[in-house]
């Protein structure tokens, strides 16, 4: 029972869930750069979060609903299993899923500033990196960006305490990279 009425639900149900919030904003993003061009930006900064997140947690919340029901509804059909284990088996499946559900909401949290630049900069057709690049070992650019004249400016997304730590710790001309 508990391989094919509670793990294999569990694990579908969290597949279910998406793993980036794009599938939720990317349309959005673009008609509202289309009709407000630069000024439509922040909006776009703040909605690429909002959407994304209330899109997910929506999912989420569809997939726990419909799994949690599934199980309780065969729970209560096996008339060996008391009450208190029905309730012990749904609370211990709902932390499970709730478990499983907040890494997927950690790894989505840390791509969606990537992902928004990565759109913002597409959006311009403004040339960038296709992935990370270490331009020092302890530093990750997320994008780089040419200018006309030749400098290159570094775009990362994970502005983070140690981020300014190692930013400020680093050798201001390393690789022809400066720090304002």
């Amino acid at each position: 029972m508990t391989c094919e009425n509670i793990m294999l639900p569990l694990h579908q149900a969290i597949t279910n869930i998406p793993s980036n919030d794009k599938d939720f904003t990317l349309s959005i993003a673009k008609s509202y750069l289309d009709i407000q061009g630069e000024e439509g930006l922040a909006t776009v900064i703040s909605l690429w979060d909002d959407l994304g997140i209330k899109g997910c947690l929506t999912a989420e919340r569809t997939e726990i609903v419909r799994a949690f029901t599934t199980l309780r509804i065969l729970l209560s059909k096996d008339q060996s299993i008391t009450q208190e284990e029905q309730d012990i088996v749904l609370t211990a499946f709902t932390q499970e899923f709730e478990r499983r559900a907040a890494q997927k909401r950690k790894k989505r949290a840390g791509s969606s500033l990537e992902d928004v630049t990565d759109f913002i900069l597409g959006y311009y057709n403004i040339k960038r990196a296709n992935a990370p690049i270490h331009f020092q070992a302890d530093i990750e650019v997320d994008n780089w960006v040419k200018t006309k004249d030749g400098w290159l400016i570094g775009i990362l997304s994970s502005l983070t305490k140690q981020l300014f730590l190692l930013v400020k710790t680093a050798k201001s001309s390393a690789n022809g990279v400066y720090f304002l």
